[in-house]
């Protein structure tokens, strides 16, 4: 008898509020399943999303913790790790440097 795969759920998160630069803010997409009480985020297909050291993605869910909140968070940390930045410190983003003597 085959187990039947959790449902994949959609988040999305925010990870740059709106500002001048900016005006629509910036949003990431996430995707995760919980199965006995263990939120796991997977890709759309549901196929689950590991680390470089081949962890997954994994939360146990507290009494009152709400998943969709946790996956959010989850998210940022898997866009991050991606990206290779931190969740805390964000990008890295440094002026343009143009040449003295101007664009070519």
């Amino acid at each position: 008898m085959a187990s039947k795969r959790p449902e994949v759920h959609k988040v999305i998160a925010q990870v740059e509020a709106p500002s001048k630069s900016s005006p629509a803010g910036r949003v990431t997409t996430g995707f995760y399943v919980v199965a006995k009480g263990v939120l796991t985020m997977t890709d759309a297909d549901g196929i689950p999303m590991r680390n470089t050291s081949g962890e997954l993605y994994t939360h146990k869910l507290g009494k009152d913790e709400n998943a969709a909140s946790m996956a959010c968070v989850m998210t940022k940390e898997v866009r991050a790790a991606v990206h290779g930045y931190s969740v805390v410190s964000g990008p890295k983003r440094e002026p343009l440097v143009y040449p003295k003597e101007g664009w070519k």
